[in-house]
């Protein structure tokens, strides 16, 4: 039986009040032609599928045709939302001021949960918001996939947005200050994470606690409960070893990556792509190209998903024990 100062706990972490059933606001930046429509239809489907709390998507489609918006808009739980993008931005800028500009309209509606996604990110599993939610009340603030930190998958609260204001993106000026250092040099797998990181480092810094979603070595499915086709696609900027495998390319590799860490990020990106070939490589070795794997994926996602998911070796998130969930602080 929880005595007094245990209620008190409670009432102090939780971030719902009893009785009261989250409200989750979905933050996406659509972007699809017409031959990867069809993975946003396995979005959405997936989305319905295993999502049994109230939902409703806030999207930015600005980069769509007139007719794939209002493919969009046609479906009742998305909302299409003006973010207003500066011009001159690039790409990583372009998708954190989008989804900075989503979490304050989502938060606007009163929900009481905000997670970004992707595209070709949705649950394989039923119950996995109950699952997340139940872990975050109990004291974390946010959940964020690893070792790779993505956006997608990144889920907060209401409380912490409100009283921390976090921001997508880390200035490059940021980066270079000695309190960033400092946390790079506790968690370094995220050296090179962008979009979603300032969540992440926000919480380091006020010293709270953040919820782990982990993966495999496959990383395509992320603690059981959702999957992340550019994790079974691509290397990211956190694999540092270059996959080209010329002599050339991984002597020179080994040589500049230390100065390249100081680049400012869009310059980072540039010298990266001289190295790593995204379009040829998975990252499980396979020579399945980005065409193919979305190919696979839309001939059969049932089966594409439960075999990924059949495969899955790590840490299953519904099975870790509610009194000692996987907080990082």
């Amino acid at each position: 039986m929880k005595n007094n100062q245990d209620l008190k706990e409670d009432k102090v972490n939780s971030e719902i009040e009893p009785g009261k059933k989250p409200r989750i606001a979905f933050l996406v930046v659509y972007v699809f032609d017409e031959n990867t429509r069809p993975l946003f239809d396995i979005h959405l489907e997936k989305l319905r599928c295993h999502t049994s709390v109230e939902f409703r998507i806030f999207a930015a489609a600005h980069k769509l045709t007139p007719e794939h918006q209002n493919y969009v808009l046609a479906n009742p739980e998305i909302e299409l939302v003006d973010c207003e993008v500066p011009s001159g931005y690039h790409v990583r800028l372009e998708h954190s001021h989008c989804l900075n500009t989503l979490a304050k309209y989502a938060m606007s509606k009163n929900f009481t949960h905000c997670m970004s996604l992707h595209l070709d990110s949705f649950p394989v599993k039923d119950r996995w918001l109950e699952i997340l939610v139940e872990r975050l009340n109990c004291g974390a603030k946010l959940a964020v996939v690893v070792p790779n930190g993505y956006s997608a998958g990144l889920l907060f609260t209401r409380q912490y947005f409100e009283k921390y204001k976090p921001n997508m993106l880390i200035s490059d000026g940021e980066r270079e200050t000695e309190t960033f250092k400092k946390f790079i040099k506790t968690f370094p797998h995220f050296d090179h994470v962008e979009t979603g990181l300032g969540y992440i480092y926000r919480a380091w810094c006020e010293g709270l606690p953040w919820l782990q979603i982990e993966t495999d070595e496959n990383r395509k499915i992320y603690g059981g409960l959702l999957f992340h086709m550019v994790g079974a696609t691509f290397r990211t900027w956190v694999d540092v070893t270059p996959l080209r495998k010329e002599r050339i390319y991984v002597v020179t590799w080994q040589l500049i990556s230390p100065l390249v860490r100081r680049l400012p990020m869009r310059s980072r990106h540039t010298v990266r792509n001289l190295f790593v070939d995204h379009h040829k490589i998975s990252r499980d070795g396979s020579v399945l190209t980005k065409k193919e794997e979305i190919a696979t994926l839309i001939s059969d996602p049932d089966f594409y998903l439960a075999s990924h998911l059949a495969n899955f070796r790590g840490p299953l998130l519904a099975e870790i024990h509610k009194s000692r969930p996987p907080y990082s602080s």
